[in-house]
C-alpha cells in the first residue's frame, strides 16, 4: 500500500482552529465599534437629549483619548509575560469582559438632565475607550506575531476581516428592526447593546482560548526597552508607518463620517430607514464572497494596487449622491421603490469598496512591523499596531464633531422637525467630505513605499538576521 506523503512540520503554519479563534476576536473588536460609530451620536441626541454639537464634541474627545491610550497599552502589553496566559491574552481576557459591561452602559439613558447627563456619558465613554484598547491592541498585535510567514499572516487577516466585517454588518442589519420593534426606542437601544455585549464576551474568550498555541509564558520575546523619546523617534522617522496610518486614518474618517451621518440622511433626506438593513445584508453577501479570497488576491496583486482599486470603487457612493442631490432636495421629491434601489446600489458600491480598501491597508501593518524591525532592529508588534491605530483614530476623531456641529448649525432639534437647510446639510455631509478625503487617501497610497522588490529583499534579510540570532543563542 502507498503511504500518504507526510508534510514537513512547519512551525509557521497555522491550523484552521487557530485562524477561526483569532477571527472570533473581531466580535468585541468590531461589533461595538460599529454600534457606537453609527448610532451613539443619534442615541445621545434623540434619547438622552444632549445638544448635537456637545454630543459630537464629546465623542471626538473620546476618540482622541482612545488614540492616546493605544501606545500606553501597547508598551505595557509588549512587556507583559504572565505564567498563566502569556503576553497578550491577559489583556484580551479582561478587556472582553469589561467591554461587554461598558457597551450596555453606553446605551443606557440614566435620566439625568443638563450637565449631569453629559458627565455620565463622558465618564462611561472614557472608561469604555480604555477597556476597548485593552482588547484591541493586543489582539491586533497577534496578527503579526502568530506567524512570520506572509501568507499565514494574510490568512489571519482574512479571518480577522471576515469576522470583523461580517459582525459589523450584522449589527447594521439588526439594529433598526430591534429598535423600531421595541416598546420604546430607549428599550430597543438597550436591547441591541445587550446583544452586542454578549457577543463581545463570547468572541473575546473564544479568541483567548484559541491563540494560546502562540501566546504563553516566555513564548514571545520582550522588545528592547526604549524611552518615550526614542519610541517617538521610531514613529517620526518611519515613513511607511506614517503613510499607512494616514491612509488608514483617512479611510476610517470617511467611513465614520458617513456612518455618523447615515441615520440622519436616511430619515431626513431619503425619507426611510429601510435601506439600513437591506444595504447591510448586501454588504454581508459581498464580504462573504470577497474576503475569503483575499490571501490569493494578495499573492497576485500588490496591496497598494488593491487598496487604490477599493478606494476608487468606494468613491462611487459619494459621487452618486452628488448626482442625486438635486432630486433629493427638490420640492417634488417622493420616496419610492426606485429611489430605494438606486441608493441600495450606491451604498453597496461603498460597502464593497471599503471592504477591499480596508483589507489591503490593514495588510500594510504587517509589512510596517517587518520594516520597523529591519530599520530599527527592534520587533514591537503591539507598539507598531498602536502607533498606526493612534494616527488612524486621531484623523478619524473629527467625524462625529463635524456631523454634530453641522446639525447644530442648521438648528437640528430631532428628526421630526425638517427644514430645507437641515435636509441640504445632511445630504452635503455625505458628499463633499468623502470626495476630499478620498483624493487625499489616494495621494498617500500612491507614495506608500513598501511594495514590490523592496519587500522581498527586506524579508529575505530579516530571515537571515533572525536565523543568525537563533544560532547565536544555541
Amino acid at each position: 500500500m502507498f503511504k500518504k506523503k507526510e508534510k514537513a512540520n512547519d512551525p509557521e503554519k497555522l491550523t484552521n482552529g487557530n485562524l477561526f479563534a483569532y477571527g472570533m476576536g473581531a466580535l468585541p473588536g468590531n461589533m461595538t465599534i460599529q454600534l457606537r460609530s453609527s448610532y451613539q451620536l443619534s442615541f445621545m441626541t434623540d434619547i438622552a437629549k444632549i445638544n448635537p454639537a456637545i454630543a459630537g464634541a464629546l465623542m471626538t474627545i473620546m476618540v482622541v483619548w482612545d488614540a492616546i491610550n493605544d501606545p500606553v497599552i501597547a508598551v505595557l502589553a509588549d512587556r507583559t509575560n504572565t505564567k498563566k496566559m502569556g503576553k497578550y491574552r491577559p489583556w484580551m481576557f479582561w478587556g472582553s469582559l469589561l467591554l461587554g459591561l461598558l457597551t450596555v452602559l453606553c446605551f443606557m439613558n440614566p435620566g439625568f438632565v443638563g450637565g449631569a447627563n453629559v458627565a455620565y456619558f463622558f465618564l462611561i465613554m472614557f472608561i469604555y475607550c480604555w477597556v476597548q484598547t485593552m482588547f484591541m491592541v493586543p489582539w491586533q498585535a497577534l496578527n503579526s506575531v502568530m506567524s512570520a510567514d506572509p501568507h499565514q499572516r494574510n490568512r489571519l487577516l482574512t479571518y480577522r476581516q471576515l469576522f470583523g466585517t461580517g459582525s459589523a454588518i450584522v449589527v447594521s442589519i439588526i439594529v433598526m428592526p430591534i429598535v423600531n420593534g421595541a416598546a420604546t426606542e430607549a428599550t430597543g437601544w438597550l436591547t441591541i447593546a445587550g446583544v452586542v455585549a454578549i457577543c463581545d464576551v463570547i468572541g473575546g474568550l473564544a479568541c483567548c482560548a484559541g491563540v494560546k498555541k502562540k501566546d504563553y509564558y516566555n513564548s514571545l520575546p520582550e522588545p528592547q526597552r526604549f524611552s518615550w523619546k526614542e519610541q517617538l523617534y521610531i514613529v517620526v522617522n518611519n515613513k511607511p508607518m506614517l503613510l499607512a496610518a494616514g491612509a488608514y486614518g483617512t479611510l476610517f474618517l470617511m467611513m465614520n463620517t458617513i456612518n455618523a451621518a447615515n441615520i440622519y440622511f436616511y430619515r431626513i433626506a431619503l425619507g426611510s430607514t429601510d435601506i439600513i438593513a437591506l444595504s447591510g445584508l448586501v454588504s454581508l453577501v459581498f464580504s462573504i464572497g470577497v474576503i475569503p479570497f483575499v490571501p490569493g488576491i494578495l499573492k497576485k496583486m500588490e496591496k497598494r494596487t488593491m487598496a487604490m482599486l477599493g478606494l476608487a470603487i468606494y468613491m462611487i457612493q459619494p459621487i452618486g449622491y452628488l448626482f442625486m442631490r438635486g432630486t433629493l432636495l427638490s420640492d417634488s421629491y417622493e420616496y419610492t421603490s426606485g429611489i430605494l434601489i438606486i441608493f441600495l446600489v450606491l451604498t453597496s458600491f461603498g460597502a464593497f469598496g471599503n471592504i477591499v480598501a480596508n483589507v489591503a491597508i490593514v495588510a500594510f501593518i504587517m509589512d510596517v512591523v517587518d520594516y520597523t524591525e529591519w530599520k530599527f532592529h527592534t520587533s514591537q508588534a503591539a507598539f507598531v499596531n498602536s502607533a498606526v491605530t493612534l494616527l488612524k483614530k486621531l484623523s478619524g476623531s473629527i467625524s462625529t464633531l463635524v456631523v454634530g456641529i453641522a446639525l447644530s448649525a442648521v438648528g437640528y432639534v430631532n428628526y421630526t422637525v425638517v427644514t430645507p437647510q437641515l435636509k441640504a446639510m445632511v445630504v452635503d455631509i455625505c458628499i463633499w467630505p468623502l470626495i476630499v478625503m478620498g483624493i487625499l487617501c489616494f495621494i498617500m497610497l500612491k507614495v506608500y513605499p513598501l511594495h514590490g522588490e523592496f519587500n522581498t529583499k527586506m524579508r529575505a534579510e530579516l530571515k537571515e538576521r533572525r536565523a543568525a540570532k537563533e544560532a547565536a543563542q544555541i
